[in-house]
């Protein structure tokens, strides 16, 4: 009796719940932030996506990548946020993943995060874009114009 109720107490706390910024019964208009993909390999990429927004986790495409089970093979998921025309903070991230943990070990790994605070265009698609290396760089641009919002770019450089 004890291991089972163990069991569902781990099980219970393993769960992740996510912010749904623009959930089914909301009614405004919305605006759409997308992922992105740079130096795509067959076990590994550059993942550029969103993370939070106003502090709360969102349902990313690290999180659905993370869930397909692969094996070694990386084959991102990229997931579509809906999100109110509101004054929003936005946690955007750029990583290198790879298809499976134990190849962390062996591959150079990088990592950048910004925040950015505007008010989305009504039915604008952004897409979060960026650079992974010895200088890296994150940033949200409009599809539209391919400009970086608000001129905001993130850089992180690598100590020598």
């Amino acid at each position: 009796m004890r291991v089972s109720v163990l069991i569902i107490l781990l099980l219970v706390a393993g769960c992740t719940s996510y912010h749904e910024p623009a959930p089914k019964s909301y009614v405004g208009k919305v605006s759409v932030i997308k992922s992105s993909v740079g130096n795509k390999k067959s076990t590994s990429a550059d993942l550029f996506y969103l993370s939070e927004i106003n502090g709360q986790k969102v349902y990313s495409s690290k999180q659905a990548t993370a869930e397909k089970d692969n094996g070694f093979f990386l084959n991102v998921k990229h997931i579509d946020i809906n999100v109110p025309d509101k004054m929003t903070t936005f946690t955007i991230v750029g990583e290198r993943i790879n298809g499976a943990l134990i190849q962390s070990i062996f591959t150079k790994s990088y990592y950048v995060k910004g925040k950015i605070t505007f008010s989305p265009e009504p039915q604008e698609t952004y897409v979060v874009k960026g650079e992974l290396g010895k200088t890296s760089k994150v940033w949200l641009e409009a599809q539209s114009t391919g400009k970086p919002i608000m001129g905001q770019v993130f850089i992180k450089t690598e100590e020598d």
